[in-house]
């Protein structure tokens, strides 16, 4: 029981920084801290003490490109306490339709970034958020989908940013990265 109770006071905590607005926006100030090096992480914390949240509820053709670009409204900031490290649990979570390109392989990829450095596991453009299951979705083949990635940071402020685009292995250049109703969720814990 006395651990199920520390558990409920790391919430309380974490909500309590939200309400409050604290280390959740930045005052101008400069990122000291850089994230770690992307490898797999083991890592254990002594609870949520912050969490940062984006969401959007704009129906958005976030990317038909290769390149990847913001997805709309996916992007926080979350601070880390001078002299300390943070594990960033971070989690996106949207309405997606992925479709075109022909009866090719495509899908549509999504990355989170913190500080431009892809979370683990990150493996590039090889994540399919979504598929155009070789041609056969269509602008109506909406469908709910999710990742989590996590990341070791040091002190400061962290830019914390979903991105997306799409596959293009015939050079057809029409698949479409639809996305509906989206939340990017980023849990801070002290290390």
């Amino acid at each position: 029981m006395h651990g199920r109770k520390w558990k409920m006071a790391a919430v309380v905590t974490a909500a309590t920084l939200v309400a409050g607005g604290l280390a959740l926006a930045s005052s101008g100030g400069q990122r000291v801290g850089t994230p770690s090096p992307k490898a797999g992480i083991v890592q254990h914390s002594r609870g949520v003490s912050a969490v940062a949240v984006a969401t959007s509820d704009f129906n958005d053709v976030s990317n038909s490109s290769t390149t990847l670009n913001l997805i709309p409204g996916m992007k926080t900031r979350i601070f880390v306490p001078t002299g300390t490290q943070a594990l960033l649990d971070i989690r996106f979570s949207a309405e997606t339709a992925c479709y075109g390109g022909g009866t090719s392989p495509n899908w549509c990829v999504a990355e989170i970034l913190v500080d431009g450095v892809e979370a683990s596991p990150g493996d590039g453009t090889d994540f399919a958020l979504d598929s155009t299951d070789n041609g056969t979705e269509s602008s109506a083949s909406w469908e709910s989908h999710a990742m989590e990635r996590a990341i070791v940071v040091g002190e400061g402020f962290h830019v914390v940013k979903v991105i997306g685009g799409v596959t293009d292995f015939t050079g057809s250049g029409t698949q479409t990265f639809w996305t509906g109703e989206r939340t990017l969720v980023v849990q801070r814990s002290l290390i």
